[in-house]
């Protein structure tokens, strides 16, 4: 090796290892012989300078820092973003005829609640019981007391004819509401054989006058002309008007009920305009459809996750509804005989909620608006309204897309599994 070279290499480590000893060491006085092997250098002293001539030893240490270097900053780390305050629930009032609710009323008053439909629209809803028929209903929607409510379509119409902005967004009974039914063992067959005989209703006025006259109608009579009306009730009394012959027959929504009370059974005369009809519809102020269509979507879609519940297990829903009114449930009896009784009084009005099948639609009903035209008849014929009304200001279609939007068999299996 090139004794220069190597002799350069020695003081370069000379010069490395004095910067990393903690003393000086001392520079040797001469040179010792040229060594036949590069030498190891010692730990503590600097390394012998090369044969020709050695570069001058370090006489000091290089000096040490005055401070030591700052510790690396922490890496900065990575934010999280904040989680959006939750949105409060909007509140809503549905409005209930009646103060205590039975079951078959469970899809549009307990279900949605204790299913949790309406709150996981973000709705807080109030079910206020106690509403004084179709007309107080009315009065508090076009009021701003109330943010929905079930009546009859004739009422609604006379209520626009008045000037009241309600309007329907969604059909709830499929089916006309009230029927014309005999006892089981009447030799009535039809209904133009009511001509000359008197027809019991729970009511003479509204809904069940207006389709009493229609269906009377087209059996070609004349309601109080041909047929007598009477209000004979709904309750134990009916039954006995009607065995001791004060009435021949009857003008109900469903008879499930009075079966049960006087254990028997009634028959319903064949009415050929039904499938031209519907019964109740769910309405809303213009206002609120203008100002919040997201909360007329919400309760519309959670009435219908709920009306598909009970139809689909009419048990759950009954075992459902009395958890929260217990005030509904039968008296005097144990809790599988009132479930029982339950059961066997909603059957006829749920049968009215169920759609017609696999392309039917929540909250609309095949040929809708010739169906309308014919409500429109009926109210007229029943006095509900004086002259035809704008079908455009009485009903809108623009929210079914949306309520249809929801999961049908996630609510079957929760109805199907539902253990109360």
């Amino acid at each position: 090796m090139n004794a220069r070279l190597f002799s350069n290499m020695l003081a370069a480590a000379g010069l490395l290892l004095a910067a990393c000893a903690p003393a000086a060491a001392p520079a040797p006085t001469s040179a010792p012989p040229p060594p036949t092997a590069a030498p190891k250098p010692a730990a503590t002293t600097a390394p012998a300078a090369a044969p020709t001539s050695a570069p001058a030893a370090a006489t000091t240490a290089p000096a040490k820092p005055t401070a030591a270097p700052a510790a690396p900053t922490q890496a900065a780390q990575p934010t999280v973003a904040a989680k959006p305050a939750a949105k409060a629930p909007i509140k809503a009032t549905v409005l209930v005829g009646t103060n205590v609710p039975v079951a078959s009323l469970a899809p549009q008053t307990s279900l949605p609640v204790t299913l949790g439909y309406w709150q996981e629209e973000g709705l807080d809803v109030t079910v206020q019981t106690g509403i004084q028929g179709d007309a107080q209903a009315v009065q508090l929607l076009g009021t701003d007391q109330g943010t929905v409510g079930v009546i009859d379509p004739t009422t609604l119409m006379n209520a626009r004819e008045k000037g009241v902005p309600l309007k329907s967004v969604y059909i709830y009974a499929r089916q006309p509401l009230n029927s014309i039914y005999v006892l089981q063992d009447s030799p009535l067959k039809s209904v133009a054989e009511l001509k000359g005989k008197t027809l019991g209703s729970y009511s003479t006025t509204g809904g069940p006058l207006n389709e009493s006259k229609y269906i009377l109608k087209m059996a070609g009579l004349e309601l109080e002309k041909d047929v007598q009306f009477v209000n004979i009730g709904f309750d134990a009394a009916t039954i006995e008007a009607l065995k001791s012959g004060q009435a021949d027959a009857y003008t109900v929504t469903e008879p499930d009920v009075l079966e049960q009370i006087g254990n028997l059974k009634f028959r319903k005369l064949d009415d050929p305009a039904s499938q031209d009809r519907f019964g109740f519809v769910w309405v809303f102020s213009e206002k609120s459809i203008k100002e919040q269509p997201d909360v007329v979507v919400g309760l519309m879609r959670g009435v219908a996750r709920a009306t598909l519940f009970a139809v689909t297990n009419p048990t759950a829903a009954v075992q459902a509804h009395y958890k929260v009114y217990p005030q509904a449930k039968p008296q005097g009896v144990d809790d599988a005989t009132a479930v029982q009784r339950g059961v066997a009084g909603v059957q006829g009005r749920y049968a009215k909620y169920k759609l017609e099948g696999p392309d039917a639609k929540w909250g609309t009903v095949p040929n809708e608006d010739a169906r309308w035209k014919v409500m429109v008849d009926e109210a007229l014929l029943g006095g509900s309204i004086t002259a035809p009304v704008d079908l455009t200001t009485v009903y809108t279609r623009d929210f079914i897309a949306k309520i249809n939007e929801f999961d049908s068999k996630k609510v079957i299996d929760q109805a199907n599994s539902y253990k109360p």
